[in-house]
């Protein structure tokens, strides 16, 4: 049986009319985290999974900063794919 199957937006995270899926990790995190967000364009899914990597991560501004400046990025995405 194939055919398209709609994912509901509680699923997503962000906002915008086209839907994304990446996956990724902070720096030092041993294993990727998938999201699927909506946004308006690459620049913007990619912020907004940045947002939420962080927000579940709960760093301090101090750690942030430490990371970028070590690993010059706080994230690393290894897939990102549009889904429209």
């Amino acid at each position: 049986m194939s055919g398209i199957v709609p994912i509901p937006s509680r699923h997503f995270v962000g906002q915008g009319k086209c839907p994304w899926l990446i996956a990724g990790r902070l720096f030092g995190a041993e294993s990727d985290v998938v999201r699927l967000v909506l946004a308006d364009d690459q620049v913007q899914a990619r912020s907004v999974f940045r947002e939420s990597l962080l927000d579940q991560a709960d760093l301090s501004d101090e750690e942030i900063i430490e990371a970028i400046e070590l690993y010059g990025a706080d994230v690393i995405v290894t897939l990102m794919l549009g889904l429209s």
